[in-house]
Parts: C-alpha cells; sequence; structure tokens
C-alpha cells in the first residue's frame, strides 16, 4: 500500500471518530465558557444557559407531559461518549418533553445530551437534602448497550497473543 492511500485511511478513520453524537445543529447552540461543574456549584447563576453533558442515567420517571432523568455526571470522551471511569461531579435532574420509557433509558445506561440549566431542585437523597441541577433537554442520545466488556472491538498492535472473555 502506497503511503498516500495509507494517509487517506487514516484521515477517513480520524474523521469517524470525531463526528458528535449529537446534531450539528444542537451543537452550535453549547456555551462551551460553562462546564458541568460550575453548573453544579450554582445552577441558578448558569440559568439559560445550553451545556454539553453526559453521564449515566439513575432513574427514569415519567411525569404529565414529560419525563424526568436522574443522571450521575461523567466527563465526555473525545467522541461525546461518558467516561465512566472517570470521576464524576455528581447527579443533576434532565427534564425530557413527552413520554420515555423506563425500561430503554433504565439504570445504567449511558446518555450524552444538550439541554437548557433551569435551576436547581432539592430533594432528599438517602437522609440528606440533595441540589440538583435542573436541565432541560433539548436532544438525548441514549448509548447502545455493549455486549459483553467494554474491550474494544478490534485491535492494533503487533505480535501474538490470546484474549479470553
Amino acid at each position: 500500500m502506497e503511503a498516500k492511500q495509507w494517509l487517506a485511511i487514516m484521515a477517513i478513520f480520524s474523521l469517524i471518530g470525531c463526528t458528535s453524537v449529537i446534531s450539528e445543529n444542537a451543537m452550535k447552540s453549547v456555551d462551551n465558557t460553562v462546564s458541568y461543574e460550575n453548573v453544579m456549584v450554582n445552577p441558578d447563576a448558569h440559568s439559560g444557559k445550553v451545556l454539553l453533558m453526559g453521564g449515566t442515567v439513575l432513574e427514569t420517571t415519567p411525569m404529565s407531559g414529560k419525563t424526568v432523568l436522574m443522571v450521575l455526571q461523567h466527563p465526555l470522551t473525545g467522541s461525546d461518549k461518558p467516561d465512566i471511569a472517570a470521576p464524576s461531579k455528581g447527579r443533576c435532574l434532565v427534564e425530557v418533553e413527552g413520554f420515555i420509557d423506563p425500561a430503554v433509558y433504565g439504570p445504567g445506561r449511558q446518555v450524552t445530551l444538550v439541554g437548557v440549566v433551569m435551576g436547581k431542585e432539592t430533594r432528599k437523597l438517602g437522609q440528606l437534602d440533595y441540589t440538583y441541577p435542573v436541565i432541560r433537554g433539548t436532544e438525548v442520545y441514549l448509548w447502545p448497550l455493549q455486549e459483553g466488556s467494554n474491550e474494544p472491538r478490534f485491535h492494533f498492535g503487533f505480535g501474538l497473543g490470546t484474549i479470553i472473555h
């Protein structure tokens, strides 16, 4: 294979890895100066700001006209997938218009979303009063379930080896 062909293939893989699961239109509305950590500290100060975030669904509650997802935030990887191995900055409530099935958006599912910071809500978490940032989700991406482990389905490298699942 010639060097030009190799570079073209690598460029294609590079572009595929950089595409977001969130629409281009929604990404244009995101305020990149606002971090989830800042929203967690003072949700009211960021009311109206549009945020890109992700995490793990803890609970899904259908209500009249909307569904509320309780999400444990995790930082996003370069492909906008929540990095569940990285430390979380806390929980939030994500309100989505209409019905979302709790059997599909169940505990442990990963989501990436764009949403508007609406303020805060205090609820009991065990015996504590916990203040949740409230985010109105404008676009929510549910990551597909992974079969088996989080191991990549392909490997690059040289040498011999065995992978046991």
